[in-house]
Formats: C-alpha cells, structure tokens, sequence
C-alpha cells in the first residue's frame, strides 16, 4: 500500500507518522504526547485541526458564476466541480482534500480517546480527562457531519436507513476491521449519541477561548443536526439552550473584524485554509480559478447590506458584470457562530404548527441590525412578512446570505431538495454545453474519492447520472 508523511507539531513534540491506507489517510506510528497539555495542544494544531479544505464544495454551488474567459483559464479540477460532473474521469493518483482532511482529523480524535481511557494522563485529575474525551468526541462527531453531508445524500426520513453515508471510524487500531459505509441513518444516530453522551462533561463555559467544543458548542451543533434531520421542535430547543449560554452578535460596522478567536459571536472556530486567499482563488483565473459571485445571489442584498461589499469589494469583474469574489475581512468562522443559532430558531418556528410570526421577526431583526450600515436599517414588521410561508422563505433567503461561504450552501441546497424549498434545475454553460442538473440529481452528492475506492474495493460507489467533461 503507499504510505504517505504527516508531521504533527504540538507544544514541544513533533508527532511524526506513516499513513496506511485504510481510509487513504489513517496515519500509522506512535504517540509520543504524555500530559493533558500535550493532547490539547494536538487537538487545535492549525493547519490540520482548524483549517478547512472545502473549496470543491463552494464550486458546486448556486452561489458562484463564471464567463468564457475564466473557464478557460480556470484548472480542470474546478471546472469538474462546477459544472458537477460524475468525477469519475479523475485518476486514482489524485486526493480528495476534503476527504483526508475530515478523516485525518478524526484519527487524531480517536487517538486522543484512545490513549486518554487506556492510559494514564500525566498532570491530569480525572474530571480533567473526562473533559479531554468529551471534547474530542465532540469534535469528532463535528467532522462527521460535514462527511455525511458532502459524500451521502440528505437525511430523508423516508429513505436515509438505506442511503449510503460514510464509514464510522472510532478506532486508531491499523489492525482493526475496516467497516463498510454505514447509512445516512447510522451516521446521524451516531452523532447525535456522541454529543449527548459527551455534553455532560464539556466545559460550562468557554474553555481557550472557542478552539474546544464546550457545552453551547453542543447544544449548537445539535440544532444543526435536528434542522437536517426535519426535526424542528428539538432543533428549536436546542437552539435555545445554546442562546442562552451565548449570544452576541459582531456587528459588521466595527471593522477590521476582531481575530476569530475574539469574535463575540463564534461558538466554535474553524477556519478555511486563508480565507482572503482562497475566496480571491474562487475568482481568479492567474490562480487558477476564475469565479464569481453569482448575479441573482448578489441582487439579493438589500441596500444598506454590508455583507455584499464584505464579499466582493464591490468590484465588478468579469464580462457579465458579476461581482468579483474578494472577500475584505480575513477574520470570519466557518464553524458554529451565534448567528446561525437565531435563523436555526427562526426556521424552526415558521415550520411549526403554530409558529409565532413575531418570535420570527425578532430572531431575524436580532442578526439583521448588525449586517446593515449604522443607521439604515429598520425592523422587520408584519407589514413587510404577514404570514408563515413569507416568513419561511424570507428566513432561507436570509440564510443563504448570512452563511455564504462559509460551508453550508451546499448541504442546506440538499436539504431544502429534501423539503420541497429547493426546485430549481441548476444549468452550468460550458464551451458551448449545458450542464443542467435538477433537484436531487445524484451528482449532488460527490463521489467517494477514487483512490479511497481502489484500496476498498468492496464499497459501493455513489450512483452518478453520466455526466462528463468529455476532456
């Protein structure tokens, strides 16, 4: 099998391993970290740990648009993503980033909770590893969530017993049986048991800051996964719990914005790999991409919205007169933030059978004052939403701008395919092709990376729709 470097540095150990391939990215080698320092130290080394490789995902969005001239510039990687291809013309030689890095991650985390209940912890109490293990099952059960969503359908009542998600890897042991994919059904089981066995021993309050899940990290991320699952009433609930342990919101005007770390709205920190560069990435084709926001996406924001120029520089770029993607703020999470929690709730309500209309339009208002310029923006009303489908599709609109890039378009645009939201048939136009895809189209859901299926022949493949480049 190949074997592949990583090099882990934490606190003053370097942790070097060999990489077997299990899952194409198990590393194989011995731990050298003995006290509670070293383990929490090796839970937020940046360039693994906190830093996120999902560009493939943002390309397949209805957030981003392109003109002749960028897509002959762009690399044929990105274009597979963006026109949403079976991605079955890649090579077996080539990784899925995204992929390794969720599963790289989670080998730590195993380890972590391996070593913490097998042995003991130098310079440790109980209750302190106790926390240690909770947190790492806490982030743990984090990564699944982005695997299940971006390599496995949408949860669907109806079907996600059978649907395919992603393997549930709880074991460092190289030895240990590899499992076939688990369903959607068992992944989302799985993370919604981690967390709530962890909850109870997460820290109460803020623990370093946001880099460690803590007990509103929790009840936060159980809102995001009660949303997918369609269960409004503990999403809802949720959500609450996680607002009442923290709720502030940075209001936009108040730029530069604060280091992620200081934000007073990040639950959970997360970071893609150089925000500034890798949004300009999207957009130009001397780097290889040669993107841009799309046209109806960025008609959307209101006058007043700060969020637009945040995004873009307001600097119209390519031939159609699209907004050229630059994002202006280097400091913004794509993890779990406050924000998110007020139109979880507000979603939820308006889906409810005697959803309280103001509730909505106080959580929308709660995040909305502090996107617009200082003294333009006035309260939403039921003069402007009068009624329960208004308000849904207002609080999805409101969504999609707030979260932009930020990792969720993606996996909501599945989602809301699941709920009727989402009928659009997307079209990409691409050297003279159209590229249609309708809602629920099994190229929605990337591919197992080829390499990850050549060394586990046994699994199923996702079922693609027969669509190539033809390159």
């Amino acid at each position: 099998m190949k074997k592949r470097i990583y090099t882990i540095i934490f606190c003053f150990t370097v942790f070097i391993t060999s990489c077997e391939d299990y899952l194409n990215v198990q590393p194989n080698g011995t731990f050298i970290p003995t006290t509670l320092g070293h383990f929490e130290s090796l839970m937020i080394k940046y360039d693994l740990m906190q830093a996120r490789s999902s560009f493939s995902m943002l390309m397949m969005t209805d957030l981003v648009s392109a003109d002749d001239r960028f897509k002959n510039a762009t690399s044929l990687f990105n274009l597979r993503r963006f026109v949403r291809t079976d991605f079955l013309d890649e090579s077996t030689s080539e990784s899925n980033q995204l992929w390794d890095n969720i599963y790289e991650r989670i080998f730590v985390y195993n380890s972590i909770i391996d070593e913490a209940t097998s042995k003991d912890i130098e310079e440790a109490s109980e209750d302190e590893v106790k926390r240690l293990v909770a947190m790492a099952r806490a982030a743990r059960a984090y990564e699944y969530f982005d695997a299940v969503n971006a390599f496995g359908k949408s949860y669907n009542q109806a079907t996600a017993s059978t649907d395919l998600g992603v393997p549930i890897i709880t074991s460092p042991n190289l030895n240990a049986v590899i499992p076939n994919r688990h369903t959607v059904q068992e992944v989302y089981d799985y993370m919604v048991s981690e967390m709530n066995e962890a909850l109870p021993d997460l820290p109460e309050t803020e623990y370093l800051k946001t880099f460690y899940p803590g007990k509103d990290m929790a009840y936060a991320f159980l809102a995001r996964v009660y949303l997918f699952m369609h269960d409004y009433t503990k999403a809802k609930e949720n959500a609450t719990l996680a607002l009442t342990i923290k709720s502030s919101i940075h209001d936009y005007n108040n730029r530069p914005f604060p280091a992620i770390v200081d934000n007073p709205e990040v639950i959970y920190l997360k970071e893609r790999f150089g925000w500034i560069n890798g949004i300009s990435y999207a957009s130009n084709p001397i780097f290889g991409g040669g993107f841009s926001l799309d046209s109806d996406f960025s008609d959307s924001f209101e006058t007043g919205d700060i969020r637009l120029p945040i995004l873009t520089r307001n600097t119209r770029f390519n031939d159609n007169g699209e907004f050229y993607i630059e994002a202006s703020e280097r400091n913004i999470n794509v993890g779990l933030s406050v924000p998110e929690l007020y139109l979880i709730r507000a979603e939820c309500e308006a889906r409810l059978p005697g959803g309280d209309l103001q509730n909505i339009l106080d959580d929308l208002n709660t995040v909305r004052v502090f996107r617009f310029a200082t003294g333009t923006y006035t309260d939403l009303t039921t003069s402007d939403i009068s009624d329960m489908n208004e308000a849904l599709s207002f609080v999805l609109d409101e969504r999609k701008k707030e979260l932009a890039f930020r990792d969720m378009r993606l996996f909501d645009m599945k989602r809301l395919m699941v709920t009727g939201d989402f009928t659009e048939t997307l079209t990409r136009s691409l050297f003279g092709r159209d590229f249609p895809m309708a809602p629920n189209a099994n190229n929605w859901v990337i591919n197992i990376p080829l390499n990850v299926m050549d060394f586990n022949p046994d699994w199923e493949q996702n079922q693609r729709d027969n669509v190539s480049l033809g390159m």
